[in-house]
């Protein structure tokens, strides 16, 4: 589990750090803080797909050219808690095996909501609103739409 979170942490975003609304931001970093203050599998797997969600959220927010643009630094928000929250998973120890029946709890919730921002993307895609500075914010290549999945 703890491999998997981490490989779905560097698909979906990297560091990048811009602002836009204060106080959005801040909002965004306390979220980020409360998560980074998870001490155990269990606990950074409830972050990850609380994490998980409020990209969903933002992504729902696209739907056209300017509400893409105004979530491009709320995703460079998120873009920097996803790497936050990989630096907290690397201090981890490996998961033991009651900590992968724990994370399992969360399973579902991690796939649907990662089925989501696919669809979100393919969406964004097929509109023509993945703005090139959101597919450089999410790693996605700019040629065929396609992520590092």
């Amino acid at each position: 589990m703890k491999r998997s979170l981490t490989f779905a942490l560097a698909l979906l975003l990297s560091p990048a750090v811009t602002a836009q609304e204060e106080q959005a931001t801040a909002q965004q970093e306390a979220d980020a803080n409360a998560t980074l203050a998870a001490d155990s599998h269990t606990e950074l797997a409830d972050a990850l797909v609380d994490f998980l969600s409020r990209t969903d959220a933002c992504l729902a927010t696209c739907t056209d050219e300017p509400s893409a643009r105004a979530a491009q630094p709320q995703l460079e928000a998120l873009h920097r808690e996803a790497a936050e929250l990989a630096a907290r998973q690397a201090e981890l120890p490996e998961p033991t095996v009651q900590d992968y029946m724990a994370t399992q709890n969360r399973a579902n919730d991690f796939l649907q909501l990662w089925q989501s921002i696919r669809a979100h993307l393919a969406r964004m895609e097929k509109a023509g609103i993945l703005l090139p500075e959101i597919r450089q914010t999410l790693h996605i290549a700019p040629e065929t739409g396609a992520t590092g999945l």
